[in-house]
């Protein structure tokens, strides 16, 4: 059950203890404006679909790290819009390789 009434601190406190209306409640709350993100950051570069493997990508992160999150560097919703930069960074990486070898194939010899 998504939770309106719990504050960014709280849903940090629930996620620390693993509680999964947490994490329902964190993808409610910022799904949608960490995709519009993530699709500013690979400009461009692949489809819809590689923006939204992106955002699961992070909320699993999220999940499983959320050990790192320290309240006295920023907030929640500061670490999160980090985290996704570095995971759309790494995979436009990672679409811009595939392309660069598409149109440029290693010579056959």
């Amino acid at each position: 059950m998504v939770r309106q009434d719990w504050s960014d601190d709280d849903l940090a406190q629930r996620l620390l203890q693993r509680d999964p209306e947490a994490l329902e409640t964190l993808i409610s709350r910022y799904s949608r404006e960490v995709f519009y993100f993530i699709r500013l950051v690979l400009d461009n570069v692949g489809v819809t679909q590689d923006a939204e493997e992106c955002v699961n990508d992070l909320f699993v992160a999220v999940w499983q790290e959320i050990d790192t999150f320290d309240s006295g560097r920023g907030t929640l919703r500061t670490w999160l819009t980090m985290r996704a930069k570095y995971i759309a960074l790494d995979r436009r990486r990672q679409l811009c390789r595939r392309q660069a070898h598409l149109v440029h194939p290693a010579d056959e010899s």
